[in-house]
């Protein structure tokens, strides 16, 4: 799936929640870094106004192909985008991260590892909601794609 898919997802799932529990107050907010990570790894991504905030978080890679959807449920985004990445010491390339190993495919691993690609957000309010918009974007790209998760989940939730 596409990234604009998962916007356009995301965005229907609220739409869907605000008819059938108005009392959740569902926000979300769309947030597209167009840079490539490796061009703004440490200044950029995120940006500095949603790097504590809650809500999914989006890999994609250079042609907007979604390979990881994740979530930030404590105010800590930044946080949760660099645990997957472990900092590189003085290049943007990302060896330590785990997900250059074996256990995914080569062509995934090589653009982590050389910081080729993008990460986007769908910023939640409240925060406790962000375990079910992750959820249900992660259970209809696998619905969408022939119960395929995106190339970096493992599982749904």
């Amino acid at each position: 799936m596409k990234l604009k898919e998962i916007f356009e997802t995301a965005e229907h799932f609220k739409n869907i929640v605000e008819e059938k529990s108005p009392m959740l107050n569902f926000c979300i907010t769309f947030i597209r870094y167009k840079k490539s990570f490796k061009d703004c790894f440490r200044t950029d991504d995120p940006s500095p106004e949603h790097r504590y905030s809650s809500g999914v978080y989006l890999f994609c890679d250079e042609q907007d192909k979604v390979i990881y959807i994740g979530k930030a449920a404590s105010g800590n985004l930044a946080h949760r985008i660099w645990h997957h990445l472990k900092t590189p010491t003085d290049t943007p390339e990302f060896l330590n991260s785990p997900w250059v190993t074996e256990n995914y495919k080569p062509s995934t691993r090589e653009k982590i590892r050389k910081g080729k690609f993008t990460v986007s957000a769908i910023v939640v309010e409240p925060k406790e909601l962000s375990s079910l918009l992750e959820v249900y974007l992660q259970t209809f790209h696998f619905m969408r794609e022939d119960s395929k998760l995106p190339d970096l989940n493992n599982q749904i939730g």
